[in-house]
């Protein structure tokens, strides 16, 4: 595990935020789209569960949070594999924090068949001003009722992630989700960047934050950060978090460099643990 840099209980309540903005978005679709995309969401000894049985990525198949409320067990590891084979789920992860216990979890998972694949980092940034930008494109926050940005919106995520294609749906759903707050980034006429925040009393989450392949390398990320670090102290929040990987993958660790260079400081790392389909 990791070393942490800030304490167990502040570590504790990042983790606790977190899964409120998951569960919100995680559910967010209508009844169509949820059996669609064979979502669910369950709450399992302190752990929640996202499942998505009809989407063979890893993303919508996770499991937060355990381990961090209360110890678990082998059996309440084995009763979570079972919950995703009976979903049909051929593979997913779970994350587990510096707080989470015992610390024989992670044995537990490796006896189980997981593998332990790239770490996530977590930040955080108080009050403060970002740093100045050079290029400074030109950025809307979309209105709820626009469903034609939020098409556009939900497609430049779906894309520059390299999600399945019928998630552009399903990411478009959080335009119109209370809470959350969702920008575009244009260059000229063309909108070629995608960003959400989501506020919580005074806790805000930095989510999403993509930039079109086409139009990388110009600082389009960092504006939409600075952007949202500028909503987030007018919506009255003293702490704003972000997630994101520090080492090579779809850009993140470009977005590491980012948000590092615009104030926020390494929290944390979560480990993920990947099941593919081991026998227990």
């Amino acid at each position: 595990m990791f070393e942490p840099l800030i304490p167990p209980d502040q570590i504790r309540l990042l983790e606790r935020y977190e899964m409120t903005c998951w569960r919100t978005w995680f559910m967010a679709p209508g009844p169509a789209l949820i059996d669609q995309l064979g979502l669910r969401f369950e709450n399992l000894y302190g752990a929640q569960l996202a499942i998505s049985s009809k989407l063979d990525h890893l993303l919508f198949n996770r499991v937060l949070g355990l381990g961090n409320e209360e110890p678990v067990s082998p059996a309440i590891v084995d009763r979570i594999i079972q919950t995703y084979i009976a979903s049909g789920v051929p593979r997913f992860f779970m994350q587990v924090s510096p707080v989470a216990e015992p610390k024989t979890i992670t044995g537990w998972l490796k006896d189980r068949g997981f593998e332990m694949i790239e770490p996530w980092a977590k930040l955080r940034r108080g009050l403060g001003p970002a740093r100045e930008i050079e290029f400074a494109p030109r950025i809307v926050q979309i209105p709820a009722s626009d469903g034609h940005l939020a098409k556009v919106w939900g497609g430049i995520v779906q894309t520059a992630f390299e999600y399945p294609p019928e998630t552009a749906e399903w990411f478009s759903e959080l335009v119109d989700l209370g809470r959350w707050r969702t920008y575009l980034a244009y260059e000229g006429d063309k909108p070629v960047g995608a960003a959400a925040l989501f506020v919580n009393g005074e806790w805000a989450s930095f989510e999403i934050g993509v930039v079109l392949p086409e139009a990388q390398g110009r600082g389009i990320h960092s504006a939409l950060i600075a952007r949202r670090i500028q909503d987030a102290e007018a919506a009255g929040c003293k702490v704003m978090t972000m997630e994101t990987s520090a080492e090579k993958g779809q850009g993140r660790a470009q977005s590491f460099r980012n948000a590092r260079r615009m104030g926020f400081e390494l929290a944390y790392f979560r480990e993920n643990w990947e099941w593919n389909g081991a026998v227990i």
